[in-house]
This record gives structure tokens, C-alpha cells and sequence, in this order.
């Protein structure tokens, strides 16, 4: 209202970080998150209006970057999804279009669908699609339940609505109990996968598999 500050900007600073996190690894999940928390408080009540993305018309476009690798643009985009912001998606990122920097990456977006990444259009969809149906990934804020080497995990909570995140780009876990105060003592995997139980106050993961990333809901 005074207008001494932006309403929103482009939020290069958290692709900074994510890929940090996930794909250079000069970020383990602690600094991570703590990056992310100094980052959503630096925005205080203007984070929901952050633009989120993870490249653009003046990067490198997202999996060309990755070298390709699917599975850490899955852990990229579950967060992109289910962090405070509105999430950006460059045209062509949807179907795996590649691109080195400006202008390699504003390349024309192929209309055959032969062409396309037929992985990474579903789980883009699965997840925009998820992100919809919760208000909690869209106006929740993270509680950060735990963090162990590369695994990072927080809940996001609003509307009486709740989901846990849990993304690892590391190697495999086994046996992590995260601590949870909720009324759901039953968590299950959103796309219908593994199910979880809590009990002494912690929810307990047989295994987080490596380069995974999972968002749980109660049920």
C-alpha cells in the first residue's frame, strides 16, 4: 500500500536454491532448509504472490540442464507445486523440451506428440492436478517435520486441509520417523502407492527411496 516495495517478482532466488538442493548438491536438506526459510521470511505476507519457476527464456531450459535426468525434475516440480508461490511452467517444459541458453531455449514447441517426454507430461499434470485439488499446497505455509542427509520433509497445512512432503535427491533411506501432530494417524501416497501409520507421535517410513519424491495425504 505505501509503495515501497514490489508486490512480487520472479523468483530466481528460490530456483537458486532448489537446484542447489537437488541437483548440484552443494545444498544438503538442512541448509536447504534453512535457505527456504530465511527466503519465505525475507517475503513475508508476499510469498503467495512469488512467480516460481525452474527456468526460463533467459536460462537454460530445466531437464537440458538436469542432463536429462527425469527423476530429479519430478523432485524439482513436486516442490515448485507444493511450496508458497505461483508456479511458473515455460512452455515445452511440460512435454521435456530441451534447450541450451537464450536463444537455444525459446525453441518452437513440438506439436507432434511423438516427440514429447510421455514420463515427464504425465507426472506434470499429476502434480498440477494435485496442487488444485488441496488447498493446502496452494495456501499453506511449510512446518519442516524433519531432515536427515538429503531428505528433507514438512507439512503443509490451511482450510482444514493437510499434506506431508517428503523429497530425497540423494540415496535411499531406511527407517525415518518423522515427528507429526495431526489428527491423521494414516497417510498414503496421493497417486494411491504406499501407506503409512503414525504412532508415539512420529510417522514411521520403512524407506524413502532415492531420488524420490513423495507427497502424502491422510487417508
Amino acid at each position: 500500500m505505501r509503495g515501497d516495495v514490489y508486490d512480487g517478482v520472479t523468483n530466481y532466488r528460490l530456483r537458486d536454491i532448489l537446484l542447489d538442493y537437488v541437483h548440484t548438491t552443494v545444498l544438503d536438506a538442512e541448509d536447504f532448509g534453512y535457505e527456504l526459510t530465511t527466503l519465505l521470511a525475507a517475503h513475508g505476507g508476499a510469498a503467495p504472490a512469488m512467480l516460481n519457476l525452474l527456468d526460463s527464456h533467459d536460462t537454460t531450459r530445466i531437464l537440458t540442464t538436469l542432463k536429462g535426468d527425469a527423476d530429479k525434475l519430478r523432485i524439482l516440480l513436486t516442490l515448485q507445486m507444493t511450496l508458497p508461490g505461483a508456479p511458473m511452467i515455460y512452455y515445452g517444459d511440460e512435454v521435456g523440451l530441451l534447450g541450451e541458453t537464450d536463444p537455444d531455449c525459446r525453441r518452437t514447441f513440438p506439436w507432434d506428440e511423438t516427440q514429447w517426454n510421455a514420463r515427464v507430461t504425465v507426472f506434470t499434470r499429476e502434480l498440477i492436478a494435485l496442487r488444485h485439488a488441496y488447498p493446502a499446497l496452494r495456501h499453506g505455509s511449510p512446518e519442516v517435520l524433519g531432515f536427515f542427509n538429503g531428505v528433507l520433509a514438512y507439512r503443509m497445512a490451511a482450510e482444514g486441509d493437510e499434506a506431508i512432503v517428503v523429497v530425497n535427491p540423494r540415496e535411499a533411506i531406511a527407517h525415518l520417523d518423522l515427528p507429526l501432530t495431526s489428527a491423521s494417524t494414516n497417510w498414503q501416497q496421493f497417486d494411491g502407492g504406499q501407506r503409512y501409520s503414525v504412532s508415539g507421535g512420529a510417522l514411521h517410513l520403512p524407506l524413502v527411496p532415492a531420488c524420490s519424491a513423495q507427497v502424502l495425504l491422510p487417508g
